[in-house]
């Protein structure tokens, strides 16, 4: 499969940034009005993530993020939360991965998931965009699909009339209580894939 890659790569953004780390982005919509919205399950993975290390995001403004510097089970971890919106993520997380000289097998990306029940999560090691506007995004600025994703179920029995809406829509209170609990096992996965690597995350939480 080709992908057509955006204009505009050359950039003249620096970094002190080492190599030989890992990057897990979350992705979701800056705002105080998208918070507790469907479509922000990555913002809220990496934010419970972040304070369980007792660390604390930092806003980049000229490279659109909020970033955190952790250690987990002894390895450099960048959480990186894109402050654009999400079908723009690609753009931010190209840079990032670019410069600071990833391997494809060390980006993980964290997002909903409209087509898997809420409750469940799903780690893949490649694979399309699946009709999310954000991966997408990524995977045309990235030009390849062969990246490590942790994907988390919004989908609900409610009919959706309106796929837009609905990903802006927040959870009921009864959903609240199980969007926390897997907020915690996507947590614990991010640890697994950390340690463990992709494909035994996978058999452990798939």
């Amino acid at each position: 499969m080709s992908f057509c890659l955006p204009a505009g790569r050359r950039s003249s953004w620096t970094t002190n940034y080492e190599p030989k780390m890992k990057l897990i982005a979350g992705l979701g919509n800056p705002g105080k009005k998208y918070v507790n919205t469907r479509h922000n399950i990555g913002f809220r993975v990496t934010d419970k993530l972040v304070y369980k290390y007792n660390a604390g995001f930092k806003k980049k403004l000229f490279k659109k993020a909020k970033e955190a510097n952790l250690e987990i089970s002894g390895e450099r971890i960048l959480i990186l939360q894109p402050t654009t919106y999400v079908n723009l993520s690609g753009s931010c997380i190209w840079h990032f991965y670019k410069r600071l000289k990833l391997d494809l097998k060390d980006l993980l990306i964290i997002c909903d998931d409209i087509n898997l029940p809420i409750g469940k999560i799903r780690i893949r090691s490649s694979g399309s965009a699946g009709g999310h506007n954000g991966l997408a995004s990524i995977i045309s600025w990235l030009g390849t699909e062969e990246f490590p994703r942790l994907r988390i179920g919004i989908k609900t029995g409610e009919p959706i009339e309106e796929f837009s809406e609905y990903v802006l829509s927040e959870f009921s209170k009864s959903q609240q209580q199980i969007i926390e609990q897997v907020i915690e096992n996507a947590i614990l996965a991010c640890e697994s894939w950390i340690k463990d690597g992709v494909e035994v995350t996978m058999n452990r939480y798939n």
